[in-house]
């Protein structure tokens, strides 16, 4: 296990710029989804594109419909978090925290031996947030604007509820959290 040191000012700078990257995105994401309603371009362009594909998948089985396209949306967005990431870095990142906390099981927790443990692994915080930052810069845009479509069309269906238990927001998260840790384990994603 290589020694690392923690640097306060290099650990604030990352940081500054995956929040500012972030809200960056969220504040494009705002902007878009106030024009969803103000300028009908957008919303023409999106239902135009997704109503013959998704809206048809939909219409033969809402319930069944809806769990592909949550799959393939996974797979896809699981598919560019592989792709564009450093995948080596991120797993010896993994690797290095997980040694660590072994490690760590042997201290107590105001030994200054597990006190510079955990600044070492505070030290892999800035690296992870940056590998991890690509993937949401790629998808953010076509998210935002697959869950406008995604709230029209089960707004205009009177708002169905998946398997008798929830509506189309908490059918995805639940879904995506299955199959997301399925495609990660078989892709192989760290």
């Amino acid at each position: 296990m290589n020694k690392k040191t923690f640097k306060p000012k290099y650990f604030r700078y990352i940081m500054k710029k995956v929040f500012l990257v972030l809200i960056g995105v969220m504040l494009f994401g705002i902007f878009f989804n106030a024009l969803w309603d103000k300028a009908p371009i957008v919303k023409t362009i999106v239902h135009g594109a997704l109503d013959p594909t998704l809206g048809a998948l939909l219409n033969l089985n809402i319930a069944i419909g809806y769990v592909v396209i949550i799959a393939v949306l996974q797979f896809l967005l699981t598919l560019i978090q592989k792709y564009t990431t450093d995948q080596e870095a991120l797993k010896k990142i993994r690797d290095d925290q997980k040694a660590m906390q072994i490690e760590l099981k042997k201290y107590a927790p105001n030994d200054p031996k597990a006190i510079e443990m955990h600044k070492q692994q505070l030290a892999d915080i800035p690296k992870n947030f940056e590998l991890a930052l690509k993937p949401i810069i790629y998808t953010a845009l076509p998210i935002i604007l697959l869950f406008r479509w995604f709230a029209d069309t089960f707004k205009a269906l009177n708002d169905p509820k998946f398997f008798g238990l929830m509506g189309w927001f908490g059918t995805y998260f639940v879904l995506s959290i299955i199959f997301s840790i399925i495609f990660r384990k078989i892709l192989k994603v760290h």
